[in-house]
C-alpha cells in the first residue's frame, strides 16, 4: 500500500477549507441528491463528497456508506487530490498501491473507484465527487464525462459558499474599520471637515463644530462660502481650485467666518485633496484650528506696538531736541552759565529715568555718560565705566579692531553712514556674555570738543523669536530631521564643498516600502512612530558628518560628503540601512515587517552633478529600485 502524498500547495489549501467553514456539518439535500443520482446514474453501491484535511476524508454527502470519515492515509481521494484529472482505479486487488489497503481488504471491499477533484476559486483540490464499487469495472470516456459533470455542480456549490463566506468577512471588516475610522475621528482633538469639488460641506466631526460655532445639522449640506467673511471668499475659491495631485497637501490658510450668531472667529484651514477611484469626483479633507485667540493678541499686540514706536520716536524726537538745545546753551554759557547748568541738571535726569540705556564718549572714545538704563543692561555701574575706553567695557574682543577703525574714521573726516539709523550690533556684558543689541548714534561739537552717543536696548527676545521661526521653517515637526527646505540647501552647499575638498559625495533617496498599508492597518499615529523609528535607524546607519533628511510622507535622503571611494562607500551604507530597516524593533510590542527602497546617485571628479540632477537622479534610481521588486538599492 502507497499512502497518498500533499499537494505542492497543502498549508494554503487546507487553511480555503478550514475558511469554508464546512467541515462537521450537517448532510445538504442539495448535495445528497447529486450523490444519489450519481450512485443512479453509474449502478454503484457509494457515491461520496469527500474533503480531505490534515489527516481524514471526512464526508459531506455519502450515499450507501454509513462511515462520515476515515483517515487520510488509507484514503483514495487522498490520491485523487494529488492531480486535476478524474481518478480511476478499475480493479483495486490488481493495484499496487491499494491490494493491501484496509478498505480493500476489509469493510467496504472497494474494487472500483472513480473520483474527480473539487477545486476551490483558487485552484485548490478540497476534496472529491467520488463514487464506489465492491466488484471490478471499466469505466469509459463517455462515464468519465458525466462524472465530470457531477463534479463540476458539486464544485459550484463549494465556490458559492466561498464567495460568501468572503463576501461576509470583507463586509465585516469593512463595518469594523468603518466604524473604528468614525469613532477615531470624532475623538481627535482637531476639528476635520470634508468639503466638495464646490466647495458644500459633506461631513464634519464634533470639533470641527465647535470650532465653526454650528451644530452638525446647521452645516450637512452648507456651502462653506456662506460662513466665511466676504474678504476670505476670494482666497478660499483659489485654495480649493489649485489642480494639485491627490492625496497632497494644499497651503494653509487663515480666513474669517461667521458663526450662527453672526459673529466673528478666525481659523487656519489646512486641506488635502482626495479623488475617488474612478477620478470623477474630487473632494478635499480640512484640518481646522481656532485661531481667534491668537489673532486677538496679534491684533493688541500689533497696537501695543505701533504705539510703542510713536513713543519710542516721540522720546527720541525729544531726546535729540534737548541734546541740541544743551549742546546750543553750552556753547552760549558765558552768557547763561547758571541757566545752562540747570538745562544740563535736567538732561541729566531724563537721560537717567529713560528705558533705553544711554552712553556719551568723547573723541578718544572715553566714557563719558552712563545712565541707569545702562548699568541695568551691561552690569556696570557708572562709576566702574566713567573714563574707561568704551571699546574694552562693551564691544566684544573679536569686533574691537573694526570699532576702532571707523571710530578714527569719524573723528578725522566726521562722516559716517552709521549716524542716525537703527543698527543692530553685538555687545558685552560685565558677566562677558554676549548678547544683541540695537542702537541709535548721535554725535554734537561743545567748545570745539566731539562728543558720540547712543541709545541701546536689549533685542535678545526678538532676536530668539527669529531663530525659533526660522528653525521652525527648517525642521521637519515629527522626526527633528532637516525638512525639505533645508534639505535643499545642504545639498546645494555639499555639491559646492566637493569642489574644494576634492572627495566625492553621495545622495541616498529612501521610501519605506509599503507604508500606506501601514498607515491604513493601524492608524497614522502608529504610522507617525514608525517614520520616527526609521528616521532614528537611518541616523544611526551614517556617520555624523552626514545628514539625514526628511522630504515628505515616507520620502527620507541621505547626503554623504567627503567619500574616497563613492560607489563602494555608497554602496556599503545602502545595504547596511536596508539590513537595519529589516530589523527594525517593535513599537508597541507589534514586531514590524519594514523594507525600504533605496536610489543612490554619485558626484565625484570623473561625474560631476549639480545638486538638482543628484536629487532627479537619486528618485530615479528609487523607483527603479522599487520596480525590480522593493527590498535593495539601485545606482543611478
Amino acid at each position: 500500500m502507497y499512502p497518498p502524498g500533499c499537494p505542492a500547495n497543502e498549508e494554503a489549501r487546507l487553511s480555503t477549507l478550514i475558511d469554508l467553514g464546512i467541515l462537521d456539518t450537517p448532510p445538504e439535500d442539495e448535495l445528497d441528491r447529486i450523490t444519489r443520482l450519481a450512485r443512479k446514474l453509474f449502478h454503484v453501491k457509494t457515491a461520496l463528497v469527500s474533503l480531505i484535511d490534515e489527516k481524514r476524508q471526512w464526508f459531506k454527502s455519502a450515499i450507501g456508506l454509513d462511515a462520515k470519515e476515515t483517515p487520510r492515509d488509507i484514503s483514495f481521494c487522498g490520491h485523487a487530490i494529488l492531480g486535476n484529472a478524474t481518478f480511476v482505479v478499475n480493479d483495486a486487488l490488481k493495484d499496487d498501491r491499494f491490494f493491501d489497503n484496509p478498505l480493500v481488504t476489509g469493510e467496504p471491499n472497494i474494487r472500483f473507484y472513480a473520483g474527480h477533484p473539487l477545486q476551490s476559486i483558487e485552484g485548490y483540490n478540497l476534496g472529491t465527487l467520488c463514487i464506489l464499487d465492491s466488484q471490478p469495472r471499466e469505466f469509459s470516456r463517455e462515464d468519465v464525462d458525466s462524472l465530470v459533470d457531477l463534479a463540476k455542480i458539486v464544485e459550484g456549490y463549494l465556490q458559492t459558499l466561498e464567495v460568501s463566506r468572503n463576501s461576509q468577512r470583507v463586509e465585516n471588516l469593512l463595518q469594523n474599520t468603518n466604524s473604528l475610522l468614525e469613532r477615531t475621528i470624532h475623538s481627535l482633538g482637531v476639528g476635520i471637515i470634508w468639503l466638495s469639488g464646490d466647495a458644500t460641506i459633506v461631513q464634519m466631526n464634533h470639533v470641527a463644530c465647535d470650532i465653526l460655532g454650528y451644530s452638525p445639522f446647521d452645516l450637512r449640506n452648507k456651502s462653506f462660502y456662506d460662513i466665511v467673511h466676504d474678504e476670505g471668499r476670494e482666497k478660499l475659491k483659489n485654495l480649493v481650485s489649485e489642480p494639485l495631485v491627490p492625496g497632497t497637501a494644499l497651503s494653509a490658510l487663515e480666513i474669517r467666518l461667521r458663526d450662527h450668531d453672526n459673529s466673528s472667529r478666525w481659523i487656519q484651514l489646512n486641506v488635502s485633496v482626495l479623488q475617488d477611484d474612478n477620478m470623477a469626483d474630487r473632494y478635499l479633507v480640512g484640518i481646522l484650528t481656532d485661531i481667534s485667540d491668537r489673532k486677538r493678541i496679534e491684533k493688541d499686540l500689533e497696537k501695543l506696538r505701533l504705539s510703542l514706536e510713536q513713543r519710542v520716536a516721540a522720546r527720541t524726537q525729544k531726546l535729540k531736541q534737548s541734546i541740541a538745545i544743551l549742546n546750543q546753551e553750552i556753547e552760549r554759557r558765558h552768557r547763561s552759565e547758571r541757566s545752562l547748568e540747570e538745562e544740563k541738571a535736567h538732561f541729566v535726569a531724563t537721560l537717567e529715568n529713560v528705558n533705553d540705556a544711554f552712553v556719551e564718549i568723547d573723541s578718544h572714545g572715553k566714557i563719558q555718560a552712563w545712565n541707569k538704563a545702562a548699568e541695568k543692561l551691561f552690569g556696570w555701574s557708572k562709576s566702574e565705566v566713567l573714563n574707561q575706553d568704551l571699546a574694552d567695557v562693551v564691544i566684544p574682543p573679536e569686533a574691537r579692531a573694526q570699532h576702532h577703525a571707523g571710530f578714527s574714521r569719524f573723528v578725522s573726516t566726521g562722516k559716517s553712514d552709521m549716524m542716525g539709523r537703527r543698527l543692530e550690533m553685538t555687545a558685552l556684558k560685565k558677566s562677558g556674555e554676549s548678547f544683541p543689541v540695537e542702537m541709535t548714534l548721535g554725535f554734537s561739537n561743545t567748545n570745539s570738543s566731539l562728543f558720540i552717543n547712543a541709545f541701546l536696548h536689549d533685542i535678545s527676545e526678538r532676536k530668539e523669536r527669529q531663530i525659533k521661526l526660522e528653525k521652525e521653517a527648517l525642521q521637519d515637526a515629527l522626526t527633528g530631521l532637516p525638512n525639505r527646505r533645508h534639505f535643499m540647501r545642504l545639498l546645494k552647499e555639499a555639491c559646492s564643498r566637493q569642489y574644494e575638498d576634492g572627495h566625492g559625495i553621495a545622495l541616498l533617496f529612501l521610501d519605506l516600502d509599503g507604508f500606506k498599508r501601514i498607515n491604513d492597518t493601524h492608524g497614522h499615529e502608529f504610522g507617525d512612530k514608525v517614520l520616527s523609528t526609521f528616521a532614528k535607524t537611518l541616523q544611526d546607519c551614517v556617520r555624523k558628518s552626514d545628514r539625514v533628511c526628511r522630504l515628505a510622507g515616507d520620502e527620507f535622503t541621505v547626503i554623504l560628503e567627503n567619500l574616497q571611494n563613492p560607489g563602494t562607500d555608497s554602496q556599503a551604507i545602502a545595504q547596511k540601512i536596508i539590513e537595519r530597516t529589516r530589523a527594525m524593533e517593535p513599537i508597541e510590542g507589534m514586531a514590524l515587517s519594514c523594507s525600504t527602497s533605496v536610489g543612490v546617485a554619485i558626484s565625484d571628479s570623473r561625474r560631476s552633478r549639480t545638486d538638482k540632477e543628484l536629487l532627479k537622479l537619486a528618485d530615479e534610481a528609487m523607483y527603479k529600485a522599487k520596480s525590480a521588486g522593493k527590498d535593495r538599492f539601485h545606482i543611478a
